[in-house]
């Protein structure tokens, strides 16, 4: 017998073992201690009023913690039942929000949680897909014969000098009427990270005209090659192998045993170029939709 009841703060040990779990279903959910007790009283009031717990006969468990974003749409923060491939448990633990026509998650795959949410009736959306290529694998690349052709040139990024090029140039390669353009103040921060990678950034000139540009940051220790891309009317022509290729040679350069990557499931240009130089795919993140 299944029951869906609110969390209380007698309820909190319960929540928390269940919390604890909640990450074998999908590791993107979040972590509800990680501000709770640190808030005020009527601040965790608030915050236990956007749970709901499955009890599971006498014992609770499961759970899903959600946030409004309008009045007939929310967000899931974290999804999670202890009877996984039970189908009743998610959809009791769904139910239980209310007031909420239009139910949104976002998912890593982890073999079987993409099934159950497809199988709730939800919808994925457009997602991103994390690739990796390993050392073997870019050594066989760098030994390839290979030209760069007449008038190709790659130059390094340099700070202080060349900021309001790259902002031109990511601008270009990147425009899209949902994206909100750079400035040069995105470009200062950028290179002040720490993440970044002192001469990891480079552009690709054709004839003198700037038509490429990459980078490489650094997170925990694991390179990702990020920014990449042509600018219209250069795509297609084997430019981007190139520059993919110029920055698996800083990576294997700079003594890394792998490099990593992120690209849009609907790129199926870059995905297709990925694959043919031996990525493989690590993780899958998805946006899905629930419309009740």
């Amino acid at each position: 017998m299944y029951k869906c009841e609110r969390l209380s703060k007698n309820r909190i040990t319960e929540f928390r073992r269940l919390c604890m779990m909640s990450a074998g279903f999908n590791p993107l959910n979040e972590d509800f201690f990680e501000n709770y007790e640190k808030a005020s009283l009527t601040r965790q009031l608030f915050q236990r009023r956007k749970v709901r717990l499955l009890k599971i006969g006498s014992e609770f468990g499961g759970f899903v913690w959600y946030e409004y974003y309008s009045s007939n749409t929310c967000g899931i923060r974290a999804l999670f039942s202890i009877e996984k491939d039970n189908l009743d448990t998610y959809r009791m633990l769904l139910d239980s929000i209310p007031r909420c026509r239009n139910i949104q998650y976002r998912c890593v795959d982890n073999g079987y949680n993409f099934s159950i949410l497809k199988r709730l009736g939800f919808v994925k959306n457009e997602g991103e897909i994390e690739m990796r290529l390993g050392l073997e694998e870019v050594e066989k690349l760098l030994g390839e014969q290979r030209s760069y052709g007449e008038g190709l040139v790659f130059k390094t990024f340099e700070k202080g000098k060349d900021e309001g090029l790259r902002c031109c140039i990511q601008n270009d390669i990147f425009n899209d009427s949902s994206r909100v353009p750079l400035t040069l103040n995105d470009i200062f921060f950028d290179v002040s990270r720490e993440y970044y990678l002192e001469g990891g950034s480079a552009f690709l000139y054709k004839d003198g005209e700037c038509i490429g540009y990459g980078q490489i940051v650094i997170d925990s220790d694991m390179p990702f090659i990020v920014n990449i891309g042509l600018i219209p009317g250069y795509r297609g022509k084997g430019y981007g192998r190139l520059l993919l290729i110029h920055f698996l040679e800083i990576v294997r350069d700079r003594g890394f045993d792998q490099v990593r990557l992120n690209v849009r499931s609907g790129n199926e240009d870059a995905l297709r170029l990925y694959r043919k130089l031996g990525f493989s795919i690590i993780s899958e993140t998805y946006k899905w939709q629930l419309k009740r």
